[in-house]
Formats: structure tokens, sequence, C-alpha cells
């Protein structure tokens, strides 16, 4: 009696194994995310007004071109335009995007620092020349306009797909397996640019321009699914985490661009004898009658 309640609650066992695989299955999971998540602290320099040059700067805020690769957005709901990104994975552009916020703000509080510490006397910032009035021009001497023009020089990363030669079976259920590989690199390059301009004429007073070239930021994104059913919802979160992995690529670039360009701004900004022959002709440049 005692063997026939074995055999049998070991059949139920066998019979209800497939039932709780499946059951207990879940979808696509990340299995690897490179880059890693990361954040940029973008500190700001610290400064004290000297005032010793006698020179009004005014600054045009932090800004230029930043390129990158467009994302790719996708549907699971739309099986024919995910197959069609499947068999055409090259199809993502470059696009010019806004430096972010906080890039901009803590980069122009740094520079608008050094120039106080270097001897000038920083009267404000402006979105862009146009927005200054005639009164402005007139007053300032030179206006401080940092550029950065940077392209991401990379390979944006092509998913493939390896299953396992077919559905698996186990006690009867097909499992189809599969894992989607995402392998790319994000490589910035361009130049960091100061330039300083006489405001009224807009004439350039000054310019220095610096190449720069960041490391190579290896992609790589791996998903796997368990099931064929899972197949679709697999590539949307594999295109997704390939998004996030270049969004920390970028932000690591940012932060090697913004300590970069303090460096620069620290070395080349004129002081001294330098500084005062460019407001003599700064001055000169006033008096030049416009029509």
């Amino acid at each position: 009696m005692k063997g026939w309640f074995k055999n049998t609650l070991k059949f139920v066992s066998l019979m209800l194994l497939p039932l709780i695989l499946v059951s207990c299955s879940t979808g696509p999971k990340l299995v690897k995310l490179e880059p890693a998540q990361f954040r940029p602290t973008f500190n700001i320099v610290q400064g004290k007004y000297k005032g010793i040059l006698k020179i009004k700067a005014a600054f045009l805020k932090p800004g230029g071109e930043l390129k990158t690769f467009k994302p790719v957005t996708v549907q699971e709901q739309n099986p024919i335009a995910l197959q069609l990104l499947i068999s055409q994975p090259n199809n993502s552009s470059l696009k010019n995007i806004s430096f972010p916020q906080d890039f901009v703000n803590s980069l122009y509080k740094s520079l608008e620092a050094i120039t106080l510490d270097k001897g000038y006397d920083v009267v404000g910032a402006f979105d862009s020349w146009d927005v200054m009035t005639y009164g402005d021009k007139k007053n300032i001497d030179f206006l401080i306009i940092p550029t950065l023009k940077l392209y991401d020089e990379g390979k944006y990363p092509v998913c493939k797909e390896a299953g396992n030669g077919g559905p698996l079976k186990l006690m009867g259920i097909p499992i189809a397996k599969g894992t989607i590989s995402c392998t790319g690199y994000s490589k910035l390059e361009g130049q960091l640019i100061l330039e300083i301009m006489e405001p009224m004429t807009r004439e350039k007073l000054y310019i220095k321009s610096f190449d720069f070239a960041s490391k190579p930021q290896n992609i790589n994104v791996v998903v796997n699914y368990e099931k064929e059913e899972n197949r679709l919802s697999a590539y949307t979160l594999a295109y997704s985490e390939v998004n996030e992995a270049e969004q920390n690529a970028l932000n690591r670039t940012l932060q090697d661009i913004y300590n970069k360009y303090i460096e620069i701004f620290k070395k080349y900004l004129p002081t001294g004898q330098e500084a005062k022959e460019l407001l003599q002709e700064a001055k000169k440049l006033k008096t030049i009658k416009r029509y």
C-alpha cells in the first residue's frame, strides 16, 4: 500500500512538474549591462572677486553641438516593425541633443568663478548675442564664449540572437530559449573652444581650440528569454537597455569633458599684459562707425 502511494505521488509530481516550470517561468531577463549606471558630479570651482584688471566681461552660456546616436525605440505591440529592426540593425543615425542643464549651469558657475579669480569683473551671462541690448554691448569689454563641438564616432550596438538550435522539450512541453547580445562602442570626438569677442562689432579678440577624443567605451547588453512568446519583449528590453548603456557612456564622457574644459579655461584665459592689450583692442573696435 505504501509502495502504491509513493508511486502515485511520484507520478503526480512528474505530471505537475512541466506545469510548475511553465507557471514559474518569467519574462526576459537582463544579465549584462555595460557600462553600468553612472551619474556625473559636476563640482563647481570656487573663486574670489579681485577686480585687478578693470575689464568688464560677460558670458554666453556654454553650448555648441553634441551629436550622439539617435535612440532606437521598440514597441513589442508592433512585431512587424521589430522584425525590420532586427533584420536591419544599423539604422541608427546621429542627432543633435542639448547639453544637460546641470552640466551647463555648473560649467558656467565654475568659469565665472575662475574669471573673477583672475581679476575680471563679471557682469552676467546671456543665452545668445541677439538678446543683448545695445547698452550691454557698449558697456561690456569682453564677451566670453565657451563652445563645445562633439560628435559620436563610435559604433551603435548591433543586436544578434543565439538560440539553442531549436525548442527544447521537457516532459513533452516545448520551451524555446534564446540570448540577445548587443555590442558596440561609444567615442566622442570634437573641439573644445574658448573665444573672446568684442560685443559691439562681434570681432574675435582671442580664440583657442583644442581637439578632444574620449576613450572608447564598450557597449555590451545581454538579455535572456526562456519562452518563444517572450522573444519580442526580449528585443524590446535589449534595445531599451542599449539606450541606457549609451546614456551611461555619455555621462562618463561629459564628466571628462567638464573637467577638461575647466583645466583649459584656467590655463588659457588671458591675464596680465595679454588681457590689457586685448582690452585696448576692444576699445578701438568700439569706436568703429557702424551702419
